[in-house]
């Protein structure tokens, strides 16, 4: 799981300019479509640091992963659309 999460913080320096740094963690929408593996990269992404507005990926059986939801409500998400095999949470906000 470190490598994938290591593959996704690349992916991030390599896509967003150096002078926007400081904005680095502010991410508005991750879409996550990797072929069976979905699941995974989700899991492991470290919510203490990042924490995106919406998360969306790939799934055939929504409801398949305990570990996925907990994962996300623990973490303030809250489930959005369930639609073609694509699920999409977003973060709820404290008003």
């Amino acid at each position: 799981m470190k490598k994938i999460f290591l593959l996704f913080y690349r992916i991030i320096k390599k896509f967003l300019p150096q002078k926007l740094n400081y904005f680095i963690w502010d991410i508005y929408l991750i879409n996550i479509d990797v072929e069976g593996i979905d699941e995974l990269i989700k899991n492991s992404i470290d919510f203490n640091k990042y924490q995106p507005r919406m998360i969306v990926y790939e799934s055939f059986n929504p409801f398949s992963s305990l570990k996925t939801k907990e994962i996300l409500d623990i973490n303030s998400y809250t489930l959005l659309f369930i639609s073609g095999g694509f699920i999409g949470y977003v973060r709820r906000v404290s008003l």
